[in-house]
Parts: C-alpha cells; sequence; structure tokens
C-alpha cells in the first residue's frame, strides 16, 4: 500500500497497534470496529486541511472525471430518488441524502476506479443548492484512499462554509497534491451535522484523465433546472401530447383521482392522499408502446385557491422505457414564487421515453393539482383535438358523403357493425365484441379516388344513454393514399365525456388529401360503442 509521505509514520503506528479510536471521543460517537478498520485520525498536522475556494480556477490543469459508469456506493440513503445517481447527474438540485440519524455512524461515499484503473486524483467540486447547503458538513470531511477497498488511508480533509454557501449558492472546490495513483477513493463524513449533498465531482491531471478514457461523454445530455414561465405560454415549436385518464397512475383522495388533470376542467384536481407517509409522490404517464416522445415542456395549473399545496422544492420530471429505470430529464423550479394560474416548464431533451413521471421528494407541503399538459416538438406530434360538445357545425365545413360500403371495421359484434355509423338513427350503433380490456380497434373510411379536399374534423355521436362506451385514451385519426401506409393526422380527446353530449366534435389541422382515413383506438379499457359519424371538409 502506498501511503502519501508526509503522513506515512503515524499511519504505520496506527496499523501496528491495530488502535480502534473511538468516534463518540473524537469525532462520530460509538462504531464497531474491525481488525482491518483504519478509523480516521481527527485533522492535525500529519494531513493537510484544504479550504474550499469558490472558483473553478483553481482546478487550473485539471479534467472532471466522467463518473457514469463508475462503480459508486454510498453508506446509506434515504429514499431511491436521493441515491449515488443524484450525486453525477450535474445538478445540484437533485441530491444523495444520507438516511441515518445525525451522528449515529459515520456516512461515505466511495468510488472505485475498476480493477485495470487507477487515478491521481487532485481536485474536489461540492455543489449545493443555497436550501440544501445547509445539510452539508461542519467538521471537515476526509478524503481516503486504498488499493485493496479494505485498508484506508486519508489523503486530505476538506473543509467548507457551509453558511457562506447557503449565501451565495457557489460551489466548494478544492485543489490539492496527489502523487500516487489509487484504485479507490472514499469521501469519510462526521455524520453529527451532515444530511446530503447536492453534486460530487472529481478532478484529475487531462492526460490522466484521457488516458483511463473517463474524459465526459459530449453526447451525455445532463439535466437541467427549469424555472417557470409565468404566464403559462409554451415556446413555438411545441405541441400538446393528448393525454387520456386511462394513461396516469397515482395515488389519490377518493374522487380526487389523476384522471382530473386532464379532463380541461381547472375546478377539479388531482389531491394526494392525506397521509403523513405519503409525502414522497409520483405521478407516472403512459404514453403507449407505440407513441414514444421527448417531451420537452410541461404545463401545469394549480388548484384554484391553494396554491399553496404546490411543491415548495424542486420537483423531478423523469423519463422511463420500462417504469423501473427512470432518468431524471429536468429538475421543476417553482423559485418559490406564489402561483395563481397556469404556469410551463420547457427544457431541453433529446430523448423520446414511453413513459414519464413527476416526482416530489419528501414535501411535506405538497398536496394538489389541477391540470397537467405535456408538450413535445410539433414535427414529432399529430395535431391536438379536445372535443367540442356541440350539435352545431361551423358553416365554412361540408359533409364529406360517405357510404356504408365504404366502411371497414376491425371487429363488430353480432349484428352491430360499423354500416349503422351511416343511418342516421340514434338507437342504433357500432359495437365492439364483448372481451377484457384494454380494448384496441380501427374504423377505416374509403372517401373515394375522386375527393379533392383534405377532411379537417370528424363528428361522432356516442351510443344513446352510454357514454361511458367512448373512448377515454386518446384516440388517432389517420390517413393514408393507399389504405397500408398511415400517418397519424390528429389525437382525439374526448375529454370528460359529457353524460349529456349527443356529439362529439373534433377539428384539427390537416393539408394532405388522402382516400383512406382510420379512426384508431389504442388500448382503451373502456372503449366498446359508438352511434354514429360523420366527415367534414373545407368549404370550397
Amino acid at each position: 500500500m502506498r501511503i502519501p509521505f508526509e503522513h506515512s509514520t503515524r499511519l504505520k503506528m496506527a496499523i501496528r497497534a491495530k488502535i480502534c479510536l473511538t468516534l463518540g471521543t473524537l469525532l462520530f460517537g460509538a462504531v464497531s470496529c474491525s481488525s482491518k478498520a483504519i478509523i480516521p485520525l481527527p485533522p492535525d498536522e500529519s494531513v493537510p486541511i484544504i479550504e474550499a475556494s469558490p472558483s473553478v480556477s483553481v482546478l487550473q490543469g485539471m479534467t472532471k472525471l466522467n463518473l457514469i459508469g463508475v462503480e459508486m456506493q454510498v453508506s446509506t440513503q434515504s429514499h431511491p430518488a436521493m441515491s449515488i445517481e443524484a450525486l453525477i447527474d450535474g445538478s445540484a438540485e437533485s441530491s444523495w441524502r444520507a438516511q441515518n440519524p445525525r451522528g449515529n455512524a459515520p456516512e461515505w461515499v466511495r468510488i472505485d476506479f475498476g480493477p485495470d484503473r487507477s487515478l491521481a486524483v487532485t481536485g474536489v467540486a461540492i455543489s449545493a443548492t443555497p436550501e440544501q447547503a445547509k445539510e452539508l458538513w461542519t467538521r471537515p470531511a476526509m478524503l481516503q484512499i486504498s488499493d485493496d477497498g479494505d485498508e484506508w488511508y486519508p489523503l486530505v480533509y476538506l473543509s467548507l462554509d457551509k453558511h457562506m454557501m447557503e449565501f451565495t449558492g457557489e460551489k466548494a472546490v478544492f485543489s490539492f497534491r496527489n502523487d500516487s495513483a489509487y484504485r479507490y477513493y472514499r469521501l469519510f463524513i462526521d455524520s453529527r451535522d451532515f444530511l446530503s449533498i447536492g453534486d460530487l465531482e472529481l478532478y484529475a491531471r487531462t492526460d490522466e484523465v484521457v488516458a483511463a478514457g473517463l474524459a465526459e461523454d459530449p453526447t451525455y445530455q445532463r439535466p437541467s433546472s427549469v424555472s417557470p414561465i409565468f404566464d403559462g405560454s409554451v415556446p413555438e415549436g411545441l405541441t400538446q401530447v393528448a393525454l387520456g385518464p386511462t394513461q396516469l397512475k397515482a395515488n389519490h383522495l377518493e374522487h380526487d383521482g389523476p384522471e382530473n388533470l386532464v379532463d380541461g376542467d381547472i375546478t377539479t384536481f388531482w389531491h394526494l392522499p392525506l397521509s403523513p407517509a405519503s409525502r414522497t409522490s409520483a405521478l407516472q404517464i403512459d404514453l403507449g408502446e407505440e407513441n414514444p416522445l421527448a417531451i420537452r415542456a410541461v404545463r401545469i395549473a394549480n388548484r384554484i385557491g391553494h396554491a399553496e399545496q404546490l411543491w415548495t422544492t424542486s420537483a423531478f420530471f423523469q423519463g422511463s422505457q420500462d417504469a423501473e429505470h427512470w432518468e431524471t430529464v429536468a429538475f421543476l423550479n417553482r423559485n418559490s414564487q406564489p402561483i395563481e394560474d397556469w404556469i410551463t416548464f420547457a427544457f431541453e431533451n433529446q430523448h423520446a421515453f414511453r413513459y414519464y413521471r413527476f416526482f416530489v421528494v419528501e414535501d411535506p407541503q405538497f398536496y394538489s393539482l389541477a391540470e397537467l399538459q405535456l408538450y413535445a416538438a410539433s414535427d414529432q406530434v399529430p395535431s391536438y383535438s379536445r372535443a367540442q360538445v356541440t350539435d352545431q357545425i361551423p358553416s365554412d365545413l361540408t359533409q364529406v358523403t360517405v357510404s356504408p360500403e365504404s366502411l371497414q371495421a376491425s371487429a363488430q359484434n353480432g349484428k352491430n357493425g360499423s354500416e349503422r355509423l351511416l343511418d342516421g338513427l340514434t338507437d342504433t350503433y357500432w359495437q365492439l365484441p364483448i372481451s377484457e380490456p384494454p380494448r384496441s380497434a380501427w374504423l377505416m373510411i374509403d372517401v373515394g379516388s375522386k375527393h379533392a379536399s383534405p377532411v379537417t374534423a370528424i363528428r361522432i355521436a356516442p351510443r344513446r344513454y352510454h357514454v361511458d362506451q367512448f373512448w377515454m385514451a386518446p384516440a388517432f385519426f389517420e390517413g393514408s393514399k393507399q389504405g397500408n401506409d398511415w400517418k397519424v393526422i390528429a389525437a382525439l380527446d374526448a375529454g370528460r365525456r359529457d353524460k349529456a353530449a349527443k356529439w362529439f366534435f373534433f377539428a384539427f389541422q390537416n393539408q394532405q388529401i388522402f382516400r383512406y382515413y382510420r379512426l384508431h383506438i389504442i388500448d382503451d379499457p373502456l372503449f366498446y360503442s359508438l352511434g354514429e359519424l360523420q366527415l367534414f371538409a373545407k368549404t370550397e
């Protein structure tokens, strides 16, 4: 084991004597010791104490190590969202938060560069938001070194002024001498006044970092901390993603479920359970297996008259392909400002995910939201159309002539075929076979080769007295030249499915002329039937 010369003598004496210093006497309180344990000595002349600088200029000649993929461990964590990954995501908004009560045992972060790689770390940077800075250590933390991961030796002590960091929000940057390369490093912390770290960076000489293959990956997209657009506007080039109530999942109070977030009614709301155990909250959104998107904005409305029930710190907005492994896309930061209406969070995101979740960790104030909207790049999202419950047809539209023979359905229940959608009778309907949910279905319409105007609206009557059998997840209206290659024209959102509705009217943008159109309902657990169907084009 190579030991820094300036304190090798004292450490060797400690090893020979197998001294297990009582941490309650010196640093940490009672702790068990094994024969291999090397308990850190208190700060003295044998171990340099490095004072933090607020400027990264002290790291001149060094390069930050890319710790993505490097094996790391922490002593404890209070919640899965506050784990080791939060330490290296490039943002102080997320944090590793220890689980142990203060002073119960030391806390640590362990880095293993692997059996074929050793580095001489010569710099450390610690980040925290002003609010989180109060949870950093007060007594100097120790950066330790090891060749085998069992016996640890102090390299330097790291001393910072967390009260100044609370005021400035600046990093604590440490630069020190280290002439030897080691496989293992460990940040060892007195836990009596410590709870969390926002972000941890390690630095070494640039040539070493490049040779070790640990230079930063320029393609890696780090999550950003996003401040809200308080007027609720949405940046140009983004289009709303259609969401149905069955696509959302969350814990909630009875009658105040997540479906209220997408009903278009700002007077309804999603409300969390009142139990104190539910202060960590997750709202999960499933865009569907066939519809992963790179979401680039979130727009929310608070519960009317209850802006105090919004989150107080940053909320996580995360993406996943399997709903198990989550990647933070952005931190939604309220900036502690009061919010009385819609607000928008816009951010960069190039990764398309099937699942997203809105995640608030251990916030005693967060209880409710009224509405939630997601936005993606307009060229990636079909036109969004929210149903209008009306019997009126705009004067600039003309109904497209469709014959019963031109309709083809994916399936039907007995005599209740698709031709009944065109008979003008309110008591007849097209119905799917009785089956277990979820259900997918399609209805194809051939408008003929001579039809020369784009279809820009569709009007649908629900089955009489059975609005509950209308779709809940957004349906897609699609077009095709040949009847086999389909392009999504619009996502049709029925909203709350008003029980008194006789017609749902959907208008959308479409400039392309197709011969074939298709109404496509995908994986909807409630859809069973429709009463009437009409297509419209602009009057020529």
